[in-house]
């Protein structure tokens, strides 16, 4: 008996250790898993100063940032499929803004558009050469909007029967060279295209957000989300506003210390980790304060905070946790991930000195068969020797709208812009089964110079597809975003594209068009008068066919 005791006491203390070690290794693990960060940035420098309750951060002037940056390591991968590599989440609220991002360039209108990057060649990237762009199977459709919704907490077609602002319906998710590079549109040397899939294989599904957004949306989104979901939990800018929403401030940050603009957001979705990066701006003459005991009601983790310059890329760094410094700034080092704060300055190679103006951009003719029409002035700084160049509009179309590779071609060889459209268009195609789709229209060379401002009118061809009938309803809306717009001159190096930041004008809101829609109301008369239309027809067919048959038999007889 003795002896069996003291095997279980031994026994006992053994396990208890193992778990001890366990638990510590599982604790260390987490710590080792989990990142998050905070980055202000300015192009002309930042200082820190601490003080007992806050982290005052103080800009030198121009263009200030805030980036607030969280990576988690997932024990079980959210992504089952092995032929996706990550799903991207990309909120582009960078408008009416005088600042400019790598994640979050300059645009019109918000932005929401998810990205579904797969391995190259997958087959759900794959076109019918013969005929079209294949829609997702239902399967693997549902099994994305699933992983959606558990991340955003937000309903997602055909997941759920609610239609969400701000996530269309997966069904018509279409596909976008992975050369473009989604979601920012940024550096891209080539936009030919010839959809074949030996030269063409590398490409991603996406989808993109048709109806207009503003930032008070946003704010709305962040109050209806679920606290448990990731992005409202992991969010400094979702916990700050759920629990004040008569404050604007997108960080936990000192009242009198608002931010000037909420520039954007964004999830990465791998197999291994998932991250989130969350944006603003701040006008050049406010400090920013981190208040310490909002930031520890907000954050569980250890807080880097890093200084960033866009000239030197240098880092300083100290860890907060729970109230106290871990650690002390550390030596200048290099930033393992600058593109998360990094500022777009006029002077990059990315970026054209022109200024385009819309004097018009509208939707002509009537019926299904249309044209989108853009009416621009160009300008551009610099020296007065005049320049050839093209101007490029990289445009986005809903589910409801194409154009015919075949006609847009045929006007190409008699002078008209040259359209690449990124995927294969079925033209019979009804709306309920089709997918979103990117074209670009190039225009033919034209001369620009400094002294004279440059008038342009580019004419594209569309057409609305067919759509399901409806009980309540005379038309459907299918909205055409505002362009991406991108020039390219001869006596730039290379003749590369460049995308233009400077848009200027109302004109360039989203265009609303009614599309008419059958009555299902009517179905029941329709049919009848088409039966009795048909009756009455066939009756005189057959009264007419008897007719000439008694005719002629009566001639024959009389002949005989």
């Amino acid at each position: 008996m003795k002896a069996i005791n003291l095997y279980f006491i031994y026994t006992l203390i053994l396990s208890s250790l193992f778990i001890i070690c366990s638990f510590a290794t599982t604790t260390e693990n987490q710590h080792q898993q989990q990142k998050e960060s905070i980055i202000i940035n300015s192009d002309n420098g930042i200082s820190l100063a601490s003080t007992g309750d806050s982290f005052t951060f103080v800009s030198n002037g121009g263009s200030t940032i805030l980036s607030h940056n969280y990576q988690e390591t997932t024990s079980k991968s959210l992504i089952d499929d092995e032929s996706i590599q990550s799903i991207v989440i990309h909120y582009n609220n960078n408008y009416e803004s005088d600042v400019s991002t790598d994640l979050y360039p300059l645009v019109s209108q918000p932005i929401v558009q998810v990205l579904i990057n797969y391995k190259k060649g997958a087959k759900q990237t794959t076109m019918d050469s013969y005929s079209t762009i294949k829609t997702l199977p239902f399967n693997d459709t549902v099994a994305l909007c699933t992983i959606l919704e558990s991340v955003l907490d937000l309903p997602i077609q055909p997941c759920s029967t609610f239609n969400s602002k701000f996530i269309d319906n997966l069904s018509h998710m279409g596909l976008v060279p992975s050369k473009l590079k989604s979601p920012f549109f940024m550096g891209i040397t080539d936009f030919n295209n010839d959809n074949s899939n030996e030269n063409n294989n590398d490409r991603s599904r996406f989808i993109q957000s048709t109806n207009s957004l503003n930032s008070q949306d946003f704010i709305l989104f962040a109050l209806g989300a679920n606290q448990s979901s990731f992005l409202s939990s992991r969010s400094l800018y979702f916990s700050n506003t759920l629990k004040d929403t008569a404050k604007n401030n997108i960080l936990p940050l000192n009242s009198k210390n608002n931010a000037d603009h909420f520039i954007g957001m964004s999830i990465t979705i791998t197999k291994s980790y998932i991250q989130l990066n969350e944006m603003a701006s701040y006008k050049s003459n406010n400090n920013i304060v981190l208040e310490k005991n909002k930031l520890s009601e907000t954050s569980s983790l250890p807080v880097s905070f890093i200084l960033y310059t866009v000239k030197s890329d240098l880092t300083e760094l100290l860890t907060y946790k729970e109230g106290k410094i871990i650690n002390e700034l550390q030596p200048p080092t290099k930033l393992d991930n600058p593109e998360v704060a990094h500022l777009i300055t006029p002077t990059d190679p990315r970026i054209a000195s022109t200024s385009i103006l819309f004097n018009q951009r509208t939707v002509v003719k009537q019926g299904f068969h249309r044209e989108l029409i853009s009416n621009i002035s160009i300008s551009t700084s610099g020296s007065g020797a005049q320049n050839q160049c093209s101007l490029l509009f990289l445009e986005h179309f809903d589910q409801g709208i194409f154009v015919d590779q075949y006609e847009v071609d045929e006007i190409h060889r008699f002078g008209g812009p040259q359209v690449n459209i990124y995927q294969l268009i079925d033209l019979e195609k009804p709306s309920a089964t089709s997918t979103q789709n990117y074209i670009s229209v190039e225009t033919a060379p034209f001369v620009l110079d400094s002294e004279n401002i440059t008038h342009l009118t580019v004419t594209l061809p569309i057409h609305f597809r067919y759509q399901n009938p409806s009980i309540d309803s005379e038309f459907r809306q299918s909205l055409i975003s505002p362009p991406i717009v991108y020039i390219r001159c001869q006596a730039d190096l290379g003749g590369e594209w460049k995308r233009v930041a400077n848009i200027k004008s109302p004109q360039t809101k989203p265009i609303k068009t009614n599309i008419p829609v059958g009555q299902l109301n009517v179905q029941n008369d329709i049919s009848l008068y088409t039966l009795g239309v048909t009756f009455i027809g066939s009756l005189i067919v057959i009264m007419t066919i008897g007719k000439i048959s008694s005719k002629s038999i009566s001639i024959h007889l009389k002949n005989n």
